[in-house]
């Protein structure tokens, strides 16, 4: 007969031997343990595809895991934005958050994401450059050619953007629209085709920020810039307020994830590419391609994002560009 004060004794043998048999009792597995995909919502070969590929490894040795570049374009960004802001919220899937697909294209259509519900933001790495170029034999020597020209042919000038309900597209649009013209809107998935269509004879001018390389090796002319100050590559091009028109735009790139996502896998996240942002090489590259290297935290870039949404959905109301949801 075992006695009572013996039952402790045999309990703790028995658990002993049943934790022998099933190996140590340990913590999950720290984050992360497999590959990580960044999805780029703009086709390959463009300013942001290139200077997320620099970024990419150097994040990657930080986390160590690799992180996979993956190019999910269409929509000005809206459909790459709503393939990752779907994934599963556990640190395996980020993407870019760029102002088109956050504060733009939900007021202009249906998106099958919520970008103030369903998108976390952790840090803002810079801002596009952003203007109206054309070839470099283009007849068009300043905006105020192009603006005549279109003023007396409505319909005639087209222009290349990274898709509809883009930045660049919307402020090209708002141009028009104080200009008093009327222009061409031919979307691309991407800034590196639409500046192979302009150098094609495709398009008569293009809107995307991949204008920089074309400009500085002599194939294409900058008329005018959108940002609010001159583009320092570019300080004798004029800025549209400068030119009387009230448009301007801060078109910024950031990473973000899905809502959901752990906060210390998003901290660990934000640590990695945040070194990656610092790295010297990533600097001279976004230097190369005339982008404005500005980190913010993601705190931070998600109320700019929350103004923004709010009011390019009046901008959009008022230019009757809204679509019947």
């Amino acid at each position: 007969m075992i006695r009572l004060r013996t039952i402790p004794i045999v309990c703790f043998l028995f658990l002993a031997a049943f934790s022998h048999l099933n190996g140590p009792v340990r913590a999950a597995d720290p984050y992360p343990q497999k590959p990580i995909e960044f999805v780029v919502t703009f086709a390959a070969g463009g300013s942001t595809d290139v200077i997320v590929r620099a970024m990419a490894p150097i994040a990657a040795k930080e986390l160590g895991q690799p992180v996979i570049v993956s190019n999910k374009a269409g929509g000005g960004g809206s459909v790459g934005t709503a393939f990752w802001a779907s994934q599963k919220p556990d640190g395996y899937t980020v993407g870019i958050v760029s102002l088109g697909p956050m504060e733009i294209q939900p007021h202009l259509t249906k998106v099958p994401y919520d970008p103030l519900k369903d998108i976390v933001p952790f840090m803002q790495f810079g801002e596009y450059p952003q203007g109206l170029a054309v070839k470099a034999d283009s007849p068009f020597k300043n905006l105020k050619d192009l603006i005549e020209y279109a003023r007396q042919n409505p319909g005639k000038v087209t222009y290349g953007t990274t898709g509809v309900g883009g930045a660049p597209h919307i402020t090209t649009e708002r141009l028009a629209l104080e200009a008093g013209v009327k222009l061409t809107h031919i979307p691309y998935k991407g800034g590196a085709p639409a500046i192979t269509a302009l150098l094609g004879g495709h398009v008569t001018a293009t809107s995307v920020a991949e204008f920089v390389l074309q400009v500085k090796g002599g194939t294409a002319r900058l008329l005018a810039t959108y940002n609010p100050q001159r583009l320092s590559d570019f300080p004798n091009v004029p800025t549209l307020k400068e030119l009387g028109y009230r448009v301007t735009l801060s078109n910024y790139i950031g990473i973000g994830v899905p809502a959901g996502t752990p906060k210390d896998i998003t901290e660990k996240l934000h640590k990695a590419f945040k070194k990656a942002y610092d790295d010297p090489s990533v600097k001279e590259l976004m230097k190369k391609w005339a982008v404005e290297a500005t980190y913010d935290s993601g705190d931070e870039l998600a109320k700019k994002i929350r103004v923004g949404y709010r009011e390019y959905g009046e901008i959009i109301k008022k230019m009757g560009l809204r679509e019947e949801k």
